[in-house]
């Protein structure tokens, strides 16, 4: 097995067959961007008619996280240049073809109308709020190579998803994009974001008053399809799985629990600011 650090053992990046999704867990936390962040660029020239299909790709990084576990100690800020010593890796982009045909099969149904129904998630319990900020304090201990595995693996599986992202859109090799310095510095904006999501838990007007300023930022300035908070959520739990460690069933209940919640949100404020009126009229 492959390894981002010494500590974080990473897969290769190959999707999870939709056999495995459950699409009730799939969510997405407020890290496509640092919305207090002027200087990461995102390309908003991309028109939905560009995102080749990439929706129907969500189900490839799901699953239930039953077999996941995790669970940790207090955090710091991640900054850059703290990163640890970490072996080199390769990558896997290319789908099988029982892959392949999944992914076919989802587009069909995407094209005769099926829907992806939310219903808000039950609010967290105290137990659950200790268990993530626990695990996620273990996590956030390789905040730098953890954030990087989480862009790579979006961008390899969902090439797509560069479009967004100026800096990296016309770059091919994830090995250029894993040297690529502006990419180091999204995955710290990405960890910290995460981190003041998990420190707001006790806190629920922080809370939504992020994902209100996440959700309006990427709607209205950045034009990110919501679809992709749920792509992201997806990858990043595939990625906290790794810990397999330190992970258990019920932290990993309570991680997509969280998520899911983030997902419901950040759909809510999409809504809220016309985004459905948004998309039919520029796409």
């Amino acid at each position: 097995m492959e390894m981002i650090t010494k500590q974080v053992p990473l897969k290769k990046y190959k999707p999870v067959r939709a056999e495995h999704a459950d699409l009730q867990s799939l969510t997405k936390s407020p890290c496509l961007s640092d919305p207090q962040q002027p200087n990461l660029t995102i390309d908003t020239r991309s028109e939905t008619s560009q995102l080749d299909n990439t929706p129907h790709l969500l189900l490839f990084f799901t699953h239930t996280f039953t077999q996941q576990r995790f669970k940790g100690g207090e955090s710091k800020d991640c900054h850059p240049g703290k990163k640890k010593g970490r072996k080199g890796h390769r990558f896997s982009s290319s789908l099988t073809k029982k892959e392949t045909q999944t992914r076919k099969k989802m587009e069909r149904m995407q094209t005769e109308g099926e829907e992806d129904h939310l219903e808000r998630p039950s609010p967290l319990t105290d137990k659950e709020r200790v268990m993530i900020q626990d695990s996620w304090a273990k996590v956030y201990q390789n905040c730098e190579d953890v954030g990087v595995a989480i862009l790579l693996r979006l961008f390899v599986n969902f090439p797509s998803a560069k479009q967004y992202f100026s800096q990296f859109k016309n770059i091919e090799d994830p090995e250029e994009l894993e040297r690529s310095a502006q990419l180091r510095k999204h995955a710290h904006r990405i960890m910290n974001s995460l981190n003041t999501l998990v420190e707001s838990l006790d806190n629920s007007d922080k809370m939504a008053s992020v994902l209100r300023v996440v959700g309006k930022a990427h709607a209205l300035r950045h034009k990110v399809e919501p679809v992709y908070f749920k792509i992201l959520s997806g990858v990043i739990l595939e990625v906290l799985g790794e810990f397999s460690e330190v992970v258990t069933p019920e932290v990993a209940a309570a991680w997509t629990k969280l998520l899911a919640t983030v997902y419901f949100s950040i759909t809510a404020i999409y809504e809220e600011v016309g985004w459905t009126k948004l998309s039919t009229s520029t796409g």
